[in-house]
């Protein structure tokens, strides 16, 4: 759904491992079903994982203002928890003590008829122990680290074994609690600020068993994973949380990937799968759209947020106009799969709409308004079918450091229904996130060994 301006020559990440090109041949073989790993050295070994992911709205006969309100609404409230009470710091009104800690998943609170699961969009399959009737659907979180369930799944299994106090392993977990003469690792998370989601619970080590696809259904099993049991969850909703953070003890930190990547399939169709992958050569050609080159930015590292993955958001241009984002030390945006909307740092946003505003005087969407959910909308003096507005809208594009341009189509950033709903909101803090409405169709690649964000758009039920 998103196209790209040439800045980076596509075979400078197009790896081969060794003289061999990962292809969906060999991803099959890795992927062939219950089969057992170890998780690999990472070393440049020939390992490569593809996890299939489903949308929250997958098994929902919903209309397209009901997705698009549901969408906003995980967005409201992932803000809410990113930024807490509405302080001007990207840790908002409380949080952890722990600069070092998860970021944020997720608020208890919804509107009438709002399916609670948190703010999980993609998520993510697995069973602890030999149970695949155990099964957990667990939320992937770009600014999480632990991978944990709820005591109550976990208790089901045979398998697991307590992670003691004094264990490398413990120690390694930020918020963990060892008290005197204490022998299990505990565990305390506070997503977000005092509008967040808390846990708390005991690490274990177990033999876990990841979806690999659904059709055929084939599974990945991995030895002594670390998870935690969370004995409390302050959203009941919320059933387990896959990190894919910086940190050691998140997916691709436990079975030792420095490079991960995802693909998101479009939000108005929602039934077909995305895709996780963790792989030690990863092949951006896999699925790239025709004509597209790969961009390539910096990721910096945030003192205050050390297992986020910040960019520099340098501009934003729409119909022709610039916009100019205020840069700041340790990155400007973060990206979250956890958003479902893109969040825009205030006087950013207030000049995004006035551009806006501009440009839909000159359409038949000339009648601009704030609906009941808060979103901004524009409203068609005549009859007009939503795919005809593709043709009198103009790209966005998100200019990053090192001239990396994501190049949005209109439905990209605009919902389009009988109406037109600017899925991009304003913070209260002073960093953006970019949200996962803006990554669809998107071919997202982070290196952390190299701390760079690659990026193509791509048909992603073929990467």
């Amino acid at each position: 759904m998103a196209m790209l301006h040439n800045n980076t020559p596509p075979r400078e990440l197009w790896l081969s491992c060794g003289a061999l090109i990962l292809s969906s041949t060999l991803v099959l073989l890795l992927a062939s079903s219950t089969a057992e790993a170890h998780p690999p050295s990472g070393d440049g070994d020939c390992q490569h994982y593809r996890f299939e992911l489903t949308h929250i709205n997958a098994n929902l006969s919903l209309s397209s203002d009901e997705l698009m309100r549901h969408a906003y609404e995980r967005s409201r409230l992932r803000a809410a928890t990113l930024y807490g009470t509405g302080a001007d710091s990207p840790a908002g009104g409380g949080g952890s003590s722990d600069s070092d800690s998860d970021s944020d998943s997720g608020s208890p609170v919804g509107p009438p008829g709002y399916l609670r699961q948190g703010d999980s969009v993609y998520n993510i399959e697995f069973y602890m122990d030999d149970l695949p009737g155990q099964v957990i659907s667990a939320t992937i979180d770009t600014g999480s680290n632990l991978i944990w369930t709820t005591q109550e799944q976990c208790q089901v299994s045979k398998t697991r074994s307590i992670v003691p106090c004094k264990s490398f392993t413990c120690k390694q977990q930020t918020n963990r609690e060892c008290s005197s003469g204490q022998t299990r690792c505990k565990y305390e998370i506070t997503y977000g600020g005092d509008k967040g989601t808390e846990t708390r619970g005991i690490l274990y080590k177990d033999k876990i068993t990841f979806l690999i696809s659904r059709r055929p259904r084939k599974e990945r099993t991995f030895q002594d994973i670390t998870i935690g049991c969370s004995t409390y969850v302050s959203d009941p909703s919320i059933k387990g949380i896959v990190g894919l953070g910086r940190g050691a003890q998140s997916l691709p930190g436990q079975l030792n990937f420095d490079k991960f990547s995802y693909c998101l399939n479009s939000y108005y169709k929602p039934k077909l799968p995305s895709y996780l992958l963790l792989t030690a050569a990863p092949d951006m050609s896999a699925g790239a759209t025709s004509g597209a080159a790969l961009a390539t930015t910096g990721l910096r590292r945030n003192d205050a947020h050390k297992n986020r993955y910040y960019v520099d958001l340098q501009g934003i241009s729409i119909g022709g106009t610039r916009l100019d984002v205020p840069v700041k030390s340790g990155g400007n945006m973060f990206v979250d799969t956890g958003s479902s909307f893109t969040h825009l740092e205030g006087s950013v946003f207030d000049k995004l709409v006035k551009a806006l505003d501009q440009i839909m005087n000159g359409t038949q969407y000339s009648n601009k308004k704030q609906d009941k959910n808060g979103m901004i909308c524009y409203l068609a003096s005549t009859i007009v079918h939503a795919e005809e507005s593709s043709d009198v809208l103009p790209q966005m594009v998100l200019h990053f450091a090192d001239s990396a341009d994501m190049v949005l189509p209109s439905d990209s950033y605009f919902w389009k229904t009988s109406k037109l709903c600017l899925a991009i909101s304003k913070t209260e803090g002073n960093i953006s996130v970019l949200g996962n409405f803006q990554m669809q169709g998107i071919h997202m690649l982070f290196d952390t060994q190299n701390d760079k964000l690659s990026f193509v758009p791509a048909n992603c039920s073929e990467v």
